[in-house]
């Protein structure tokens, strides 16, 4: 059962209302995916020699590519659970229609160009070029929710996490036993992104004390919902219905 389907179904009649809400998941998505994704592409290489020894070190690339797709389908994990708040299942199997259409001959030409990277930088770009932009187009006209207020407040947890790979990957590349560089590695990351995020995580903590707070007297409408399965092909859920 999808708990978050409740909260954004309060604002389904009100576009500013839900906006608010989309903003602030949005940017706790951002917040934690963005490092999270960060963290296990650039210490792809020592996590999975920790991990798995060795013999597995040829799974690193492919692990470090899907660590970004990771952070694209929570993106997209919200933005559906948006679209069936808004009781607009319809939307949901137009993008995933996008979404198989687009990606069947992007993933041959993928496969036959880049091997198994291949199928992964696929699914990174058709994610981030494709089905973001239609999902969010999607939103905008369903919901009427201002795309732009929306999405600007993940900035600087992407630009952080950029910054935060690059010094984990520096420190880790410093020390030689993969359990130690994986360690070094992270601490270095996380520091980097505390340092540049501070202030922001301040707001976002405040933020998300008032959204909530402010929606706390409100009545929230009871719904049942499956939880929405973003991938090309997967069923579309059930509408959201009040009870």
């Amino acid at each position: 059962v999808n708990i978050g389907l409740p909260v954004l179904s309060k604002g389904r009649h009100d576009a500013a209302l839900l906006t608010r809400y989309l903003t602030n998941a949005l940017s706790i998505v951002s917040g934690a995916g963005f490092f999270v994704a960060a963290m296990c592409a650039s210490l792809a290489q020592p996590l999975v020699d920790t991990l798995y020894g060795p013999r597995w070190s040829a799974a690193a690339p492919v692990l470090a590519v899907l660590a970004v797709y990771g952070a694209a389908r929570m993106i997209l994990a919200l933005l559906s659970d948006a679209l069936v708040a808004c009781n607009a299942p319809g939307d949901l199997l137009r993008m995933q229609l996008v979404w198989i259409v687009v990606l069947v001959p992007a993933m041959v030409f993928g496969v036959r160009t880049g091997g198994v990277v291949g199928a992964a930088v696929t699914q990174v770009v058709v994610a981030f070029v494709v089905v973001i932009p239609v999902c969010l187009a999607l939103v905008r006209r369903t919901a009427g929710v201002a795309i732009g207020p929306m999405i600007r407040p993940s900035a600087p947890p992407l630009v952080a996490a950029a910054l935060s790979a690059v010094a984990a990957h520096a420190a880790a590349s410093a020390v030689h036993a993969p359990w130690l560089s994986l360690l070094v590695g992270g601490l270095a990351g996380a520091a980097v992104y505390v340092a540049l995020l501070s202030g922001w995580l301040r707001r976002l903590v405040r933020e998300t004390v008032s959204v909530y707070g402010d929606g706390a007297n409100t009545e929230v409408p009871a719904t049942v919902a499956v939880e929405p399965s973003t991938g090309p092909g997967s069923p579309v859920p059930e509408r959201v219905k009040e009870q």
